[in-house]
C-alpha cells in the first residue's frame, strides 16, 4: 500500500512539474501523424522503458474546432503505440492516443496482470492532463476508453477507485470498449447513462464468465451495454470484433451523445459554464448534428456570444483611468476571471484587449 501511495504522489508532483515547464518544451501537434510526448520524471513503463504517449489527431485538424478521444491500452506489457486504436474509432473525426502501464503496479496475486489501480489511473491522468496542453480541444462529451486483456483490467480496476487523491475514472472517459478483459470490480453506478462494449472469446482459457459478469452487472446499474460473444475466437480481439466496436461507437454511441449532449448546454449555461457550453456545443456539430440540431446548437451559442458582450459592457472598467495599484491589480484580477468564464466566445478576445491595455497602464 505504501509503494501505491508513494507512486501517486509521484505523479501528481510530475504533473504540478509539466505545468510549471511551460508549454514551450511539449511537441506540436502534426495533422495526421503521429507526435510523441516522453515523461521521463513519471515512472518507467512495463518494459523499463521512459514512458512516452503516442499522439494522433485528424489530418484536417483544426484548433478552433473540437475533437473526441480514444485512448488504447494493450494486452499484455502495454505499451505506448496508438496500435489497435487506428481499428476502433475513424482517425479523421478521432484524436487517438496510446496510455502505457508503470512499472511495477501489478496484482500482487498474479504478476503478469495490472493492478494497484490508484496508481496506474494517477499516471494515466498525469498524462492526459499533459496532453491537454498539446491538444486543448478534446471534446469532453466523448472520451473512450480501450483496452484489450490487461486493458480491460484496468478500465475495470479504475471504475472502481474510490479515492479522494485521484478524480474519479468516469469523470474523464465517458465510454468504454472492453475486450476480453476485466474482473468485476469497477462501479459501474459511476458511469450510469454511459457506454460500455464489451467482448469476450470462448475457445480456450479467456475470460468469457468475468466478462459476462461484468456485462451483467453494468446493465443493471443503467449502463448501455453492447455484450458480444466471439464464437470464433479465444483470448484475442480479432480485426471483425473491432469492427463492430467501430460501428456501435459511430452508429450508437456518437448519435446519443449528440442528443443527451444538446440537452446538456441548457444546463452548463444555467450554471454560468459558458466556456464548457461553447466547447460541447462546437464538439457535438463535429460529431456529427443533424441539420436541425446544428441550426439550435447554433442558436445556443450565439445567444451565448450576445451575453458574453453584454457581460463585457456591464464590467464598466476604463483601462485610461487613474486608479492606485491595488485598484489596478483588482480590475486585472476580474478581467481574468471574465476571460476564462467567457472563453471561446467574442467577449474573451475583448475582455483579453482590455487586460493587455491594464497590464501595460501598470507597468
Amino acid at each position: 500500500m505504501r509503494r501505491s501511495s508513494t507512486w501517486l504522489v509521484l505523479c501528481l508532483v510530475v504533473l504540478l512539474q509539466s505545468v510549471a515547464l511551460g508549454d514551450d518544451v511539449l511537441p506540436k501537434v502534426a495533422p495526421g501523424r503521429s507526435i510523441y510526448i516522453d515523461f521521463p520524471k513519471l515512472p518507467k513503463m512495463r518494459d523499463g522503458k521512459t514512458t512516452r504517449m503516442e499522439v494522433r489527431v485528424p489530418a484536417n485538424y483544426d484548433k478552433n474546432k473540437s475533437y473526441p478521444l480514444l485512448a488504447w491500452m494493450g494486452g499484455g506489457k502495454g505499451g505506448y503505440r496508438v496500435s489497435s486504436g487506428l481499428k476502433l474509432a475513424d482517425a479523421n473525426k478521432f484524436i487517438l492516443i496510446g496510455l502505457p502501464y508503470p512499472q511495477g503496479a501489478n496484482d500482487p496475486g498474479q504478476s503478469n496482470k495490472v493492478g494497484q489501480f490508484e496508481t496506474i489511473w494517477g499516471y494515466h491522468k498525469a498524462m492526459l492532463d499533459t496532453l491537454e496542453k498539446v491538444v486543448p480541444n478534446i471534446n469532453p462529451e466523448l472520451r473512450v476508453a480501450a483496452g484489450f486483456s490487461n486493458g480491460g483490467h484496468a478500465i475495470d480496476g479504475m471504475l472502481g477507485i474510490r479515492s479522494r487523491r485521484v478524480p474519479p475514472y468516469g469523470s474523464y472517459f465517458t465510454t468504454f470498449i472492453m475486450a476480453d478483459g476485466g474482473t468485476g470490480v469497477g462501479d459501474y453506478r459511476s458511469v450510469r447513462g454511459r457506454h460500455l462494449f464489451i467482448c469476450w472469446g470462448v475457445k480456450g482459457n479467456t475470460n468469457r464468465a468475468y466478462c459476462q459478469s461484468i456485462a451483467k452487472k453494468a446493465k443493471s446499474s443503467g449502463v448501455y451495454v453492447k455484450a458480444v460473444e466471439m464464437s470464433d475466437a479465444g483470448h484475442q480481439f480479432p480485426e471483425k470484433y473491432m469492427g463492430q466496436a467501430k460501428e456501435w461507437l459511430s452508429q450508437t454511441v456518437i448519435p446519443h451523445t449528440i442528443h443527451t449532449g444538446s440537452r446538456q448546454l441548457r444546463s452548463m449555461i444555467s450554471r454560468r459554464r459558458y466556456a464548457d457550453a461553447i466547447k460541447v456545443g462546437r464538439g457535438l456539430i463535429e460529431l456529427g448534428a443533424s441539420d436541425k440540431q446544428k441550426t439550435q446548437i447554433e442558436k445556443t451559442l450565439a445567444d451565448i456570444d450576445t451575453k458574453g458582450k453584454a457581460a463585457f459592457v456591464n464590467l464598466r472598467i476604463d483601462p485610461d483611468k487613474e486608479m492606485t495599484d491595488g485598484a489596478r491589480k483588482a480590475a486585472i484580477r476580474r478581467v481574468d476571471a471574465f476571460i476564462k468564464l467567457w472563453s471561446g466566445t467574442s467577449a474573451e478576445n475583448q475582455g483579453r484587449e482590455l487586460l493587455e491595455q491594464l497590464e501595460n497602464k501598470s507597468e
